[in-house]
């Protein structure tokens, strides 16, 4: 916890016109339940106006003479003057301020009554499997989402708070790679998705076209136009037009980069935001790996659909101070529409099938029952 303390006048006395600030830092959300500031004013006066802040937004704020706070003023004695009381708020920073109407106040001390949070525990499940349970190195801190390996044509992308079977719409995803902050102590289920039109080839000739600019590890593309500086992102969808990008390659190592649905051009500006003005995009393309990228007073900034913002404390898109080695940026081109399905139980839906030189057999897992097609026959297993 960092602590720090400063007064316009002298150590504790506040005058009209006068500050004095307590600020403290690095709480680790702690809960606080009330504060009292010891003050005594002068013989026949003395009025000022307490406010109290919690990671930067105003939690409460009184003002006031001494005399209507304790029914009397009082030049020799300290009386305790509560600021903020019952409200039981989670805070990582907290400042309280006083500031002087009439002279004088004069503060002897800060009383603050808080409790201490305990770390969150996160179960991550893997269909009906634990696959790991982590908890916090201490409150807030959140914890760091792993990915996981696909299981055969389902193909793994993030977490979920809600288990499920079967969805056919996109569900609420968190991220691998990124942090997660419970509230309370709770579970996550792994969330993969069967998609007919899902190919894992990427393009490795870069030729003008349309695109989507996406992480194969996070299975997060670039999506929209940009926005307050920034872009948006989501889960990979080859039919997701707003997730569709008209690449024209200048140069193999240059690039002009629209939006194909809006036709908003999608560029940067000197400050290193994202624009909707054109801009050229220089290109590192080896293999599979393609970036987007520029540079600035000496440091590279490459485009990418998500990364932790360490300043917010949010997953964005956009521009990020980042150094090349290996990437996971790739180009894959859109598909035509078919029928795509998430599930949080991938190990209960998919369809298996015999190798082609035994009788060929489909597994449909249906609750506690197989049905098994083989050769055309119907049959039911336990």
């Amino acid at each position: 916890m960092d602590c720090a303390y400063s007064c316009s006048y002298q150590k504790g006395t506040v005058r009209q016109g006068d500050t004095a600030t307590l600020w403290l830092s690095g709480l680790n959300n702690i809960l606080v339940d009330n504060i009292d500031v010891y003050v005594r004013s002068n013989k026949s006066s003395g009025a000022g106006t307490f406010n109290v802040w919690g990671d930067g937004k105003t939690l409460a704020s009184i003002s006031g003479t001494f005399k209507e706070w304790t029914g009397e003023y009082d030049n020799s004695s300290f009386h305790p003057i509560t600021v903020f009381s019952g409200k039981k708020i989670p805070v990582n920073e907290l400042s309280v301020s006083l500031i002087g109407l009439t002279n004088s106040l004069h503060i002897e001390k800060f009383v603050i009554q808080y409790d201490q949070v305990s770390a969150k525990t996160v179960t991550l499940m893997n269909g009906t499997q634990v696959y790991a349970t982590k908890t916090e190195e201490a409150s807030g801190e959140g914890i760091w989402l792993p990915s996981l390996t696909n299981q055969g044509n389902w193909h793994f992308e993030g977490w979920s708070e809600i288990e499920f079977w079967t969805l056919y719409t996109t569900p609420e995803i968190y991220f691998p790679g990124n942090k997660f902050f419970p509230k309370e102590n709770c579970s996550l289920w792994a969330v993969y998705k069967y998609d007919p039109n899902y190919d894992t080839t990427y393009v490795t000739d870069l030729q003008s076209g349309v695109y989507m600019y996406v992480n194969n590890q996070s299975k997060v593309a670039l999506c929209g136009v940009p926005k307050d500086g920034k872009m948006g992102f989501a889960s990979i969808n080859l039919r997701d037009e707003n997730q569709y990008y008209t690449i024209d390659f200048v140069d193999p190592d240059t690039a002009y980069i629209t939006h194909t649905l809006s036709g908003t051009p999608i560029g940067y500006t000197a400050s290193m935001t994202m624009t909707d003005k054109p801009s050229p995009w220089l290109v590192y393309h080896e293999g599979e790996e393609t970036i987007f990228y520029t540079n600035s007073k000496g440091k590279t900034y490459a485009l990418l659909p998500i990364f932790y913002d360490e300043e917010l404390k949010i997953q964005r898109a956009g521009l990020y101070n980042a150094t090349f080695g290996h990437s996971p940026m790739r180009l894959i081109q859109p598909a035509s529409a078919k029928d795509a399905s998430y599930s949080c139980h991938p190990e209960q839906q998919s369809i298996e099938m015999v190798p082609e030189n035994e009788d060929k057999q489909y597994i449909i897992p249906l609750g506690i029952y197989q049905l098994i097609i083989r050769n055309g026959q119907k049959y039911l297993r336990l």
